[in-house]
């Protein structure tokens, strides 16, 4: 190499550049895509910046997800209550010996529930599934 008082010459900086440049394309190239996962898995084993964005696009994602669902069924919840107050010759509607109001609070918002549910629970596994397929 070149001492520390001299200018470098243009060999010298070539010579740097292309062993930099070597290295640089023997890190960026992978082999498979199973060298990908594992790349991905040691990131987020690590807990490096890298591994922390894998992880805060799950978190993110999820949290959107809750947030949605949960909007969902608190707009459901409080409409309700809307339904009446501005619609009360419908809310007083008869079916089943039940006022349509009291119908729609004791007995439809369980499948509104439970569908709401399943719809978190089948997303969220999905977006596991990316997560996991992504770090293998």
């Amino acid at each position: 190499m070149r001492s520390s008082n001299s200018e470098p010459t243009a060999s010298e900086i070539a010579e740097e550049y292309s062993d930099s440049e070597a290295d640089i394309a023997g890190a960026i190239s992978l082999d498979s895509a199973e060298d990908v996962g594992q790349e991905a898995l040691q990131e987020v084993a690590e807990q490096t910046a890298y591994g922390e964005i894998f992880l805060a696009d799950l978190i993110s994602r999820q949290v959107t997800l809750s947030l949605a669902v949960a909007a969902t069924f608190l707009a459901t919840i409080f409409s309700i209550p809307l339904f009446n107050y501005f619609l009360p010759s419908i809310a007083t509607i008869r079916v089943l010996g039940f006022t349509l109001s009291w119908l729609l609070l004791g007995v439809l918002v369980y499948p509104l529930i439970w569908g709401l549910a399943f719809y978190y629970v089948s997303t969220s596994k999905g977006y596991e599934d990316d997560f996991t397929q992504l770090v293998r």
